[in-house]
């Protein structure tokens, strides 16, 4: 039985082992998750103000895109514009050379 007694123990310090480095890599990965997000007043991270930077992120994204939405708009109204004078002088001169 005191073989079997060993193996058991060698067994358990293998388990124990991987565990440890299970363990190791779960605490790696929060200490670099924490270095994501800035540090408050009080030195730790500000994990609300991190979801509030994106949140604010977001509605500027929005506005900004309005923006350029009424300025693509704006500048296709004046190309549009452009165009039809154009077309009006064209169409007016025409006219005049056929009707002499």
């Amino acid at each position: 039985m005191q073989p079997q007694a060993n193996s058991d123990k060698d067994c358990d310090c293998e388990d124990l082992t991987a565990l440890d480095k299970r363990v190791q890599v779960l605490e790696h990965g929060f200490a670099r998750q924490k270095e994501a997000f800035i540090k408050n007043d009080l030195g730790i991270p500000d994990y609300d103000g991190h979801r509030v930077a994106h949140y604010n992120a977001v509605q500027q994204a929005k506005v900004l895109e309005g923006y350029k939405r009424d300025m693509t708009k704006r500048v296709l109204e004046w190309i549009l514009v452009a165009a039809g004078v154009l077309l009006g002088q064209g169409l007016l001169e025409w006219i005049k050379a056929h009707l002499k």
